[in-house]
């Protein structure tokens, strides 16, 4: 596979991923569609009061939706599998995007 093709992918997975977790939206569009699946922003996550803000849900199916490793891994499949016609093994390049993703996000500290 060509570097530059993957490079490519794997920075679309990250910013995609980050623009459907972290990204208000343009007029916080992407804000009002996660409360309106059932979303909300919490300021305090932990019970001790020393925790960090962020999305929190009822149903663990729409929590998913403020998991970055979860969507990143939708994100990367949906990424490979348009760029199918030049990736022999999309399925294990989705992985490979994802995986690409997750570790820039860490590696950088990039938070909302």
């Amino acid at each position: 596979m060509d570097w530059l093709l993957f490079l490519v992918g794997s920075l679309a997975t990250f910013r995609l991923s980050l623009l459907l977790v972290d990204d208000p939206g343009p007029w916080y569009i992407l804000d009002r569609l996660k409360e309106r699946l059932g979303l909300h922003w919490v300021t305090d996550l932990s019970p001790d009061g020393l925790g960090d803000s962020g999305w929190a849900a009822d149903n663990a199916l729409v929590e998913v939706l403020s998991c970055f490793w979860c969507v990143s891994l939708a994100v990367g499949f949906l990424v490979a599998w348009l760029m199918r016609h030049r990736l022999p093994f999309w399925p294990l390049t989705g992985l490979a995007f994802s995986s690409f993703a997750i570790w820039f996000r860490v590696r950088y500290r990039i938070k909302r």
